[in-house]
């Protein structure tokens, strides 16, 4: 298993970043590649997402998301659809003052392949231009 974990201190108050989080669509708006996203009305608090990974190769990818809400400051989203893998986004809220909030993530692929520290890497890079954008809506 490949773990992997990163902080980031956002001048965003913890409600608004657990309402982020919690909402897909909201979170879809403010991620970089996420072009759409659309509740799966069969299976609860999951949905179909549509990403395009390099804005200079005219592909999307298409994968699910399932959130789980652990607690109001503890969420993750299992991921599925990718291939070989199936990583974890574990997401932990932290209240460091007014309006202000650390967001934990921990990314998690259990599967081995080729490209995994690559895939991680552009994960956490998407992570931080989301946060960037929360602060700066």
């Amino acid at each position: 298993m490949k773990e992997q974990s990163q902080s980031f201190e956002v001048n965003v108050s913890i409600e608004e970043c657990s309402r982020i989080l919690s909402d897909l669509p909201t979170f879809g708006r403010l991620h970089p590649l996420i072009r759409r996203v659309r509740l799966d009305k069969k299976h609860k608090n999951t949905y179909s997402v549509v990403e395009k990974p390099f804005a200079f190769i005219p592909i999307n990818i298409r994968y699910t998301a399932r959130l789980e809400v652990l607690d109001t400051h503890h969420l993750k989203y299992h991921i599925t659809g990718l291939g070989l893998y199936k990583p974890i986004l574990d997401y932990r809220l932290h209240n460091i003052g007014k309006n202000k909030t650390k967001v934990q993530c921990t990314i998690q692929i259990h599967e081995r392949g080729p490209g995994r520290k690559y895939l991680l890497k552009r994960m956490f890079q998407a992570q931080d231009q989301l946060w960037e954008k929360a602060e700066n809506p």
